[in-house]
């Protein structure tokens, strides 16, 4: 009878409230910040809906990318996106992807520089590119044998990025079709001062993830993976392993 006691008392114990913080970069068109501080975006809503199925309260933070990866990665409980899963960040999180396709990734030069004339990224390596620290363009571009210094200029995000190439002080950037024209009209810009020098082997099919840090509560990962799983089978997508 103690025994049938303690556990209905158990049982009547309140579950605790799962909590995570979520941590992610303006990106349009993946996460995009109103005038009034609100996040929205094409991957921002689909996280919303993540953390409504998995049940856990969450507090969502824009961040420079460096920043919000270095929560991500030294946090419990924290969550970010979108992100790339590469072989050098695979064992330092668990992985949900994917939480939906990549964009094409191009090089864009001022339109005024017609001097920039390049066929493939080996040409690219003679300028200097901008990217943003730790995120996908850094790698991506490191792993194709540019150097910070030599043919890299890396800053805290892609706003920084485009901010030196308008002033001349890098050759190239490298983002999305959307990405730039979203942050080229927020500053009041014609799209028409940019335009495409290359068209990169990032390609569209690149899955972008959502990313737990490992020392996260069992609970969280339990709800969120039974969550990411419905969403998988109302997608149309196949786990990425």
């Amino acid at each position: 009878m103690r025994a049938f006691i303690s556990v209905l008392f158990f049982l009547l114990i309140p579950r605790a409230v799962c909590s995570v913080m979520i941590v992610t970069e303006e990106r349009p068109p993946y996460t995009s910040v109103s005038p009034s501080g609100h996040i929205s975006g094409a991957a921002t809503e689909r996280v919303r809906k993540l953390m409504k199925a998995a049940d856990i309260d969450y507090q969502l933070k824009v961040y420079p990318w460096a920043r919000a990866y270095n929560t991500a990665l030294s946090r419990s409980n924290t969550l970010i996106y979108p992100i790339l899963k590469t072989a050098q960040r695979s064992s330092k999180f668990y992985w949900y992807c994917p939480l939906m396709q990549g964009l094409p990734i191009y090089l864009f030069r001022l339109k005024e520089r017609q001097d920039i004339q390049i066929q493939d990224l080996n040409d690219a390596k003679g300028l200097l590119v901008g990217v943003s620290r730790q995120d996908w363009n850094e790698i991506f571009l490191r792993q194709h044998g540019f150097t910070e210094g030599v043919n890299l200029d890396v800053s805290t995000d892609e706003n920084a990025n485009l901010l030196q190439l308008l002033a001349g002080r890098v050759d190239m950037v490298l983002v999305t079709e959307i990405s730039v024209v979203e942050r080229l009209r927020k500053l009041n810009l014609s799209r028409d001062i940019i335009e495409k020098a290359l068209n990169t082997d990032f390609k569209e099919s690149t899955p972008l993830c959502l990313a737990l840090n490992t020392e996260s509560d069992v609970e969280t990962k339990q709800r969120l993976d039974t969550a990411f799983e419905y969403y998988l089978k109302n997608s149309g997508y196949n786990r990425e392993q």
